[in-house]
């Protein structure tokens, strides 16, 4: 078994009025269960029922297969199902996608993955990141020693305890690969939209 850990982080997303936890008895009354089997799938103490299954799937809104542990994926949309296994993204990605597919700003996004440069500037971020997994030390006092001036990655990891000890070359370098690519394809897209709105203008 060992799918106690799915059930309890399910549970664990939910929050009471102070912000707290939902317990296994408050969740056990909203769904209608038993609380000592709520206990008990949590624990790993037996496995789900039919009627559990159904009702943590209509609860939870995620999907079977997930509560099963046969995929990672919670949505039970299989649109997103369908897309997170193809391109190998995750479903709050895709739902930013889907969000800005419904807000009409996909375009610009879309221009932007179809430039010449954008494979470099998704291996450059790539790089970044595993310079980043590559020196990290857990709770060491070098945080002084690194160089990140706005680098919201590196203040993030800060923040939850740990350092980065990235020599400062290679932050700096691949920084401004990143920052030079972005600034160039942002530059092309933006000579091209600027060259398809004039000869529209003309014709």
């Amino acid at each position: 078994m060992g799918l106690g850990r799915i059930y309890k982080g399910l549970r664990q997303t939910l929050k009471d009025e102070n912000g707290n936890t939902v317990s296994i008895k408050a969740l056990a009354e909203k769904m209608g269960l038993a609380a000592s089997r709520i206990s008990e799938l949590e624990n790993n103490k037996r496995e789900m029922s039919l009627t559990e299954l159904k009702a943590y799937h209509k609860y939870f809104k995620v999907s079977f297969e997930y509560l099963l542990g046969e995929t990672d994926i919670q949505s039970a949309n299989e649109d997103i199902q369908t897309v997170c296994n193809v391109t190998g993204l995750s479903e709050i990605s895709i739902e930013k996608l889907m969000d800005l597919y419904t807000k009409k700003w996909i375009n610009g996004l879309e221009r932007f993955i179809n430039h010449s440069d954008f494979f470099q500037w998704v291996c450059d971020i790539n790089f970044f990141l595993e310079d980043c997994e590559r020196y990290i030390e857990p709770n060491q006092e070098k945080m002084n020693e690194i160089e990140n001036k706005h680098n919201k990655v590196l203040e993030e990891i800060k923040n939850a305890g740990y350092t980065i000890c990235l020599p400062s070359w290679i932050s700096e370098a691949l920084k401004y690969n990143i920052i030079s690519h972005t600034d160039y394809i942002l530059y092309e897209i933006g000579k091209e939209a600027a060259e398809n709105a004039h000869n529209n203008k003309e014709g």
